[in-house]
């Protein structure tokens, strides 16, 4: 199977972005699957910040994106809905530059008979991601069943991605460029998660993250939040990539 990983990061996340694939670089030894590529998006407004940035080191490709929304937290959930544009992999796992791979990462603990495993929760074991769900209904014009980002490294079928913005096309009557202009706040993976789930069931192995019934599923990433600055979680960060 072709699988792509995906980053979208920016100047402010740089020194994340290094530990992200140097931490991609040593768990993906020796594995038996091995992504097709990975592929770094990055604004080009932000351009001569990575001009000295060792991407070939790490087996990364760099592709520099136009800004499409003058909020960045909107815009670069607005990249990622567009990951197809950018990756070849019939499959594309999506990774933030803020996290770090903390066990040897094999791709296939993300599909079940082929079909990517998708974590969900119940809004009411959400915790503080229900202020997600209000976002959510606005942009499927539906009220979403479940919250589907717990965890960071989200598997998509590489379709996902268009058919996704063929949805919003139609049930916004705009185009996604013009649609993407109307927008104030957004959850990409809890929009892509909960179209998935409603309209292609029969593409995603769906797994309960959390509550009665929940399965074990591998969380191979250490998700952390890039505003607390790398010197916060340095003794962390050094344990992971030794």
């Amino acid at each position: 199977m072709n699988i792509s990983i995906f980053i979208r990061s920016y100047a402010k996340d740089k020194e994340w972005l290094r530990l992200c694939l140097q931490a991609l670089q040593k768990r993906l030894q020796s594995q038996e699957i091995l992504p097709l590529e990975i592929v770094v998006a990055i604004p080009k407004g932000d351009a001569g910040v990575f001009a000295d940035f060792p991407f070939d080191e790490f087996g990364a490709e760099v592709t520099y994106v136009s800004q499409r929304h003058p909020n960045p937290y909107v815009d670069q959930q607005v990249t990622k809905i567009l990951a197809d544009t950018y990756c070849l992999g019939d499959f594309i796992l999506h990774v933030d530059s803020d996290s770090i791979a903390r066990e040897p990462l094999d791709l296939s603990y993300y599909f079940v008979e082929g079909r990517p495993k998708l974590l969900f929760r119940k809004w009411e074991d959400a915790g503080t991601a229900i202020c997600w769900k209000l976002i959510t209904t606005q942009v499927l014009r539906v009220v979403p069943f479940f919250e589907t980002m717990p965890s960071i490294g989200i598997m998509y079928h590489r379709s996902t991605h268009a058919l996704f913005r063929q949805y919003l096309e139609q049930v916004h009557g705009l185009s996604f460029g013009a649609w993407v202009g109307t927008v104030g706040n957004l959850s990409e993976f809890n929009a892509i998660g909960n179209f998935a789930h409603m309209f292609t069931p029969e593409a995603y192995h769906f797994i309960r993250a959390v509550g009665p019934g929940a399965d074990c599923y591998p969380r191979p990433f250490r998700q952390f939040y890039s505003h607390d600055g790398v010197e916060k979680h340095q003794v962390e960060l050094n344990q992971l990539l030794a």
